[in-house]
């Protein structure tokens, strides 16, 4: 439906109907069957054979892309992914060298902001003022969650944009297949292709652009949905308390009333078999109430990710700390980054985290980290020198840490070669000679 807008009384821009929206699914769930039905065939089979448009996007360039829109009525495009989690990585990977579509310029699209194309040569300068660009797609909750937590850390807004929700999955048994196959093969209305084409159809008037507006109770009840969030995130900014990401939602709202205004519409003549007319531009309260609460589900939907991320942040901040202490503990007076042996398979870090470990116990104090013979190496701070309220910090106390610092690490981990090479290497050779006995070993 994008470039067409939404018109309400307490804003001076129009919001532009561009969604987009991710369905989470478990394996086995019907993700292909949901796309190819809900999505692929009605647009790519018909809309785009019927009107000789194509509106689905594969080239993930902008160059591509600004092109596809510069050639459709409407500058209109559909990023339609069966697994979504592959474009999100190409546009979190995407690198400005190569031209590749990166997330600034879906934050931008979405907007529906000018988009000014200009060649690489500088020969040609070309705009499209309102880009009607949506993105449709589905993907494993195992695989978006990582993009997910990227696209947080990004703190740029690209996750208040998208709308994503994971609904529980429900196998049909043979018979339920049966009955629903029947009850649509007896339907009036046996498939979308009808509907999306009238849609796309009435998305333009013959004087552009369609722009929709909210009855008196739709203004009134939008303006009380603005109320509670503006109360929300005042509230919150006066207690200093980070705000939840519901910065879009105003925006969301709008967007979704005018799609379930519209689909309404055009699904009610299809099955009522009415002669087909373009929908009506105002949209009504009880449409918009029903958008503010499909609203809320989504946010909602959003709050259990985000708590799904704060558990993953905390646990890698208690894995962090666990991965310290027991580089403390470590036996011997230095540890390089063979001491993952030391952790058990399931939890054991690579040699790269591990490495990261030894240089923030470095900064903070516990000791020194060099490159030995093409090996990271940790030299830990001597007993005489650590206090015992650094090692509080660890729950390790001076005694368990003496006895580890005075202890030979496995051979198996370090070797009588790099024991006396770490040894000469180390910073305190001296001191663990004539403070802890500590030579080198005979060949």
């Amino acid at each position: 439906m994008g470039p067409s807008t939404v018109k309400v009384d307490c804003r001076m821009r129009t919001e532009t109907i561009n969604l987009y929206m991710i369905c989470l699914c478990d394996p086995g769930a019907g993700k292909s069957p949901a796309f190819h039905h809900g999505c692929a065939q009605p647009i790519r089979l018909h809309v785009e054979a019927k009107e000789d448009n194509p509106l689905f996007f594969d080239e993930f360039t902008e160059a591509g892309l600004f092109r596809q829109l510069k050639s459709t009525p409407g500058h209109k495009a559909i990023i339609g992914k069966e697994e979504a989690s592959q474009f999100f990585d190409q546009l979190l990977g995407a690198s400005r060298e190569k031209s590749r579509i990166d997330m600034e310029r879906m934050i931008q699209l979405y907007d529906g902001s000018t988009w000014v194309y200009t060649r690489a040569d500088k020969s040609a300068r070309q705009v499209i003022d309102s880009p009607g660009v949506s993105v449709s797609g589905y993907s494993q909750p195992n695989r978006f969650f990582p993009i997910y937590v990227k696209l947080k850390e990004r703190q740029d807004g690209a996750v208040d944009r998208i709308l994503m929700y994971q609904p529980l999955p429900h196998r049909l048994a043979a018979h339920e297949t049966k009955e629903y196959i029947t009850k649509l093969n007896n339907s009036k209305l046996k498939d979308l292709r009808a509907v999306y084409s009238a849609i796309y159809e009435f998305s333009h008037s013959e004087n552009g652009l369609v722009t929709y507006s909210l009855d008196q109770g739709g203004n009134r009840k939008y303006e009380e949905f603005i109320d509670g969030i503006s109360a929300s995130l005042n509230s919150q900014w006066a207690r200093n308390i980070c705000p939840e990401d519901v910065s879009k939602d105003d925006r969301h709202v709008l967007r979704l009333a005018a799609v379930l205004h519209v689909l309404y519409d055009q699904l009610t003549k299809f099955l009522q078999e009415e002669e087909k007319s373009p929908p009506p531009q105002v949209i009504s309260s009880l449409t918009i109430q029903r958008s503010i609460t499909l609203c809320q589900y989504f946010t909602a939907q959003r709050r259990i990710l985000d708590q799904l991320v704060k558990c993953n942040t905390e646990n890698a901040s208690s894995d962090h700390y666990e991965r310290q202490r027991r580089i403390l503990l470590c036996k011997g007076p230095f540890v390089s980054t063979l001491a993952q042996r030391n952790f058990s398979g399931n939890a054991r870090p690579s040699a790269e985290v591990l490495s990261g470990t030894m240089e923030n116990l470095a900064t903070d104090g516990f000791g020194t980290v060099l490159s030995v013979d093409r090996s990271t190496v940790f030299y830990k701070k001597l007993p005489a020198d650590i206090n015992d309220e650094d090692l509080a910090t660890y729950e390790v106390t001076r005694k368990k840490y003496l006895q580890a610092f005075n202890e030979r690490a496995d051979k198996s981990i370090i070797t009588k070669y790099l024991f006396n090479k770490f040894l000469n290497q180390s910073p305190h050779k001296d001191r663990l000679k004539n403070e802890h006995d500590i030579t080198p070993e005979d060949n």
